[in-house]
């Protein structure tokens, strides 16, 4: 690309402690005439969209989408979706009504989402010798939720203090429920990782939520997970949430202070609640979070839970010809009771008075990228009927991520992970990785003919962007000739491109306002978008 220009290595420090940014290529334009972020042109470009015959089903799927919330009730997710099929409740908004209902933005800045658990699960998290990538991932997203949470915060039935940041207050937002379908991260190998990934990532999860104004956020677990979840990990969550601003302390001291806090509220259990659960209110954003038995399917158990509390009169088609039982009066009460209990966990308040016309569903693991003048058009496209899909970011271990500068653990000082086969090398067009401003930057869809992957042979059962990667399993037994090639860094080099050779036509980027690892200029099934200059856009449709 012609748009771009080198700036010094090393030239900017991430959030924590011992973080370092690789060389990076900045957003400069060097067309004759064209200015930077001092000088271009910020009014509202308008969005455009990609429409079902641009895209392939698996280009639409994010396990995340965006409808109106009586566009949701036309899915009956109860009997259209299998108990077995996880991702089912994403894709039944997706192929209602033929698909042609659906849009994605063509700027993928406009609306994506990095989804984070592959990066960590490829570089084994919980494994000891896993040191230097447990402690990027869970200090990235320390990082991520003391940036997103700037201001001071009121938690716990209080009325809250201060708003999300005035430029992402829009109707929209203030009138979406999202729903975060929650799955904790557990490791027999190490527990005490598990938890803390799981803490961190759901806390960073709803801070981009916050971020971004929405009016209330239900997190959703399942029965078999409640009582830790109620003891450990939202209580942890929350202080995170509420204590982001004012931290002072390291990453790691945070954290800690965090997995210590005990148990201080009750989860609503839609079964058989006691009482209408504690509201808790962070930046205006109301927080909720509901235990359920969902068999080992959460996606779709809460969109079915949901769907009973808002559209309750699809219970009650019993047969003309059916036996009528009356029903005791205190069970008639209970009923009543277990109803408007059941209603102000999901809404806040009763069915007839919720404010919500929106719907948004998101997995406890992906960070949401947007734009403020994207929010603004989103909502007449959600009232025209329309599903907004967004583009699913993936992210991928690099050496650069696996960096640490003067940092020791034990008194030993972190170095490179020794196992080259969990990450990509940086070396040739991998070394530069451009860095993506949401002001200065766009990322414009490279069409179906940028699935570059395609061009190689498929690799047994592997997801294409995995081919490359081995384990510490296969890197235990691999014979000696590998290992002396790995103590020859050309050797070495030719050996993990060969086994990389799928991201030869890919590009790297890091997004300044996420998570700040390192992901693929592109989603996780091979479709690219192009970075350039947002003072040479906007995206343009081929």
């Amino acid at each position: 690309l012609n748009i771009w220009k080198w700036e010094s290595p090393y030239d900017d420090t991430a959030a924590g402690s011992g973080d370092i940014f690789p060389p990076i290529i900045r957003a400069k334009s060097t067309k004759a005439g064209s200015t930077t972020r001092s000088g271009f042109d910020k009014s509202s470009p308008i969005v455009q969209y990609l429409m079902a015959p641009e895209l392939r089903v698996l280009d639409m799927f994010a396990a995340t989408w965006w409808q109106r919330i009586d566009r949701f009730g036309e899915m009956r997710v109860e009997t259209t979706v299998g108990s077995s099929n996880v991702e089912g409740a994403t894709f039944r908004a997706l192929n209602l009504h033929g698909r042609r209902d659906i849009r994605m933005t063509v700027d993928w800045m406009d609306f994506s989402v990095e989804h984070l658990s592959k990066w960590w699960k490829i570089l084994a998290y919980d494994d000891p010798r896993s040191q230097v990538a447990y402690r990027r991932m869970v200090s990235n997203l320390m990082g991520y939720v003391q940036r997103r949470t700037p201001n001071p915060t009121t938690a716990t039935g209080a009325t809250p203090t201060t708003t999300a940041p005035q430029k992402y207050t829009t109707p929209l937002v203030r009138q979406t429920l999202a729903l975060v379908a929650y799955m904790p991260y557990s490791s027999k190998q190490s527990p005490d990782r598990g938890d803390r990934l799981t803490v961190t990532s759901l806390a960073a999860t709803m801070s981009s939520l916050i971020h971004h104004g929405f009016g209330r956020i239900v997190v959703v677990v399942d029965q078999q997970a409640y009582q830790h979840t109620q003891d450990t990990i939202w209580p942890a969550v929350l202080h995170l949430l509420n204590t982001a601003s004012t931290a002072e302390e390291n990453w790691e001291e945070r954290l800690e202070q965090a997995m210590a806090i005990e148990n201080g509220s009750n989860i609503h259990n839609d079964e058989t609640p006691t009482s209408i659960p504690p509201l808790c209110i962070i930046q205006s954003t109301q927080i909720n979070l509901i235990a359920l038995d969902t068999a080992r399917n959460v996606p779709k158990q809460t969109l079915v839970a949901l769907e009973r509390v808002l559209f309750p009169e699809r219970g009650n088609t019993a047969s003309a010809n059916a036996t009528v039982v009356e029903i005791d009066p205190e069970e008639k009460s209970r009923r009543r009771r277990l109803r408007r209990d059941n209603e102000y966990a999901w809404l806040g308040t009763s069915r007839e008075e919720h404010p919500y016309k929106y719907l948004y569903l998101t997995e406890p693991d992906t960070l949401l990228m947007t734009k403020p003048y994207a929010l603004e058009q989103f909502k007449s496209l959600l009232d025209q009927g329309r599903v907004l899909s967004p583009h699913r970011l993936q992210p991928i271990p690099h050496e650069y991520d696996l960096m640490m500068k003067d940092e020791t653990i034990g008194g030993k000082k972190l170095r490179l992970d020794p196992n080259p086969t969990l990450y990509v090398p940086a070396v040739g067009n991998w070394s530069r990785v451009i860095d993506m401003d949401p002001v200065d930057t766009i990322c414009c869809d490279g069409g179906l003919d940028s699935v570059a992957h395609l061009r190689h042979e498929k690799c047994g059962g592997s997801v294409w962007w995995q081919c490359g990667f081995g384990t510490r399993a296969t890197f235990d037994k691999r014979n000696a000739t590998f290992r002396h090639q790995l103590n020859n860094a050309t050797l070495r080099n030719q050996e993990l491109v060969h086994g990389h050779r799928r991201f030869l036509d890919y590009q790297f980027v890091r997004f300044r306002e996420g998570s700040r690892i390192i992901h693929l200029a592109g989603g996780g099934h091979g479709r690219q978008c192009r970075p350039q200059a947002a003072v040479d856009g906007p995206c343009r449709k081929d």
